[in-house]
């Protein structure tokens, strides 16, 4: 019965697809990026897509003006994507903050 409802749903365009999150294990930190104000901060954030260990990317306001969420299976990666995200042109600072724990 459950499968030929949900085979209804998704013939009737209402489920759209199916996900499965998963916890990853590892290293997590949160990266405040400053970036040269005569760039666009959606192309840096282009470019950030790319660098490997990037989860999240938040364009913002205030002091910084991008916030990224890393995850690595280790600091030391951690530490080799922050060198990646420091190298992406346009990038003048940022200022890391390790995840000790998440909570929800």
């Amino acid at each position: 019965a459950i499968r030929r409802r949900i085979n209804k749903l998704l013939d009737a365009g209402k489920i759209k697809k199916f996900t499965i999150e998963i916890e990853e294990g590892g290293a997590s930190a949160i990266i405040l990026i400053s970036i040269l104000s005569s760039l666009p901060t959606s192309k840096i954030s282009d470019d950030l897509k790319k660098v490997k260990g990037v989860k999240s990317i938040y364009e913002i306001t205030g002091q910084y003006d991008i916030v990224t969420i890393l995850q690595a299976p280790n600091i030391a990666d951690i530490n080799k994507y922050i060198d990646d995200i420091r190298s992406v042109k346009g990038v003048t600072n940022t200022n890391t903050v390790i995840v000790l724990n998440k909570v929800v």
